[in-house]
């Protein structure tokens, strides 16, 4: 029952991301990676990851795992600002032990910074928590639950854990991969994965040029938010479809980590850099 309930799903979620479009982010299918232990774009903050095979739409995905120090935590955050109704990720979940009662949980959070109280309020939310009969790769497709739905969000904050069991076990691993979002209608998006994005020189230490193609005339605005999703630069310009090259000040900005949002007529894109100084 269970494999023909997968089946349905995966089969609706591949209908609806080539019917309405759909937003990626970088790296959200899993292909980048620095090494077999350390992937581009995501943050390790328990246990351990591994690039594993995963043939569907690309080569690769992730496998994060409890160690005995800590149970395994990747994160992602960026800048994202669509109301989407839904997210698709493919993932399977395998106990380190026939025995062992973990319970992975995938959370993704659009937010938004309120002003009023200097705080980040979640605007809608995505909790999926696998247990021990996930064991093989599944397409996965689930609506958000919108606690705001009046405002825009300007970011998106993914958490992966293998176990928020207290006592969990070692071993224990939850492979993730293909992270997309429906995109919201009326709105053609494509993944940043098929789009020519790019920034250099990163590191950036004072100017950088932030590469992209637009394929009709449009007002582009860009933004530039660090990793609390705090804007710090927004620049607008007007450009005619093609290859564009855009030449940006950050003399201002701290070192740290940021990420831009290139927005224009008919889709986003976004990216990430690093302040080096």
């Amino acid at each position: 029952m269970m494999k023909h309930i997968a089946l349905v799903t995966c089969l609706l979620a591949t209908v609806l991301v080539k019917a309405q479009g759909y937003y990626g982010f970088t790296n959200s299918g899993m292909e980048i990676w620095t090494n077999n232990t350390s992937i581009a774009n995501w943050n390790l903050l328990g246990g351990s990851i591994l690039k594993v095979g995963h043939v569907k739409n690309g080569a690769f995905g992730a496998a994060v795992k409890n160690e005995a120090a800590s149970s395994g935590k990747l994160v992602t955050s960026f800048p994202f600002t669509a109301k989407v109704p839904r997210a698709f990720f493919d993932y399977k979940f395998t106990l380190g032990a026939a025995n062992a009662a973990d319970t992975c949980v995938i959370d993704i959070m659009l937010t938004r910074w309120n002003t009023g109280t200097a705080s980040r309020e979640i605007l809608a939310r995505i909790i999926r928590n696998g247990v021990y009969t996930d064991f093989s790769w599944q397409t996965f497709s689930y609506p958000f639950t919108y606690f705001n739905s009046t405002i825009s969000p300007d970011s998106c904050f993914i958490s992966i854990n293998s176990s928020v069991n207290a006592g969990y076990n070692v071993n224990t691993t939850l492979s993730i991969d293909n992270f997309t979002f429906e995109a919201p209608a009326g709105i053609t998006p494509s993944s940043t994965r098929n789009n020519i994005t790019r920034i250099y020189p990163n590191p950036v230490k004072s100017n950088a040029t932030l590469v992209y193609e637009l394929k009709v005339d449009s007002k582009v605005t860009i933004t530039i938010s660090d990793v609390m999703g705090k804007v710090v630069h927004r620049f607008m310009f007007e450009k005619n479809a093609g290859m564009q090259s855009e030449s940006l000040d950050f003399e201002n900005l701290k070192s740290g980590i940021y990420f831009y949002e290139i927005k224009s007529a008919d889709e986003m894109k976004t990216g990430k850099f690093t302040m080096s100084k």
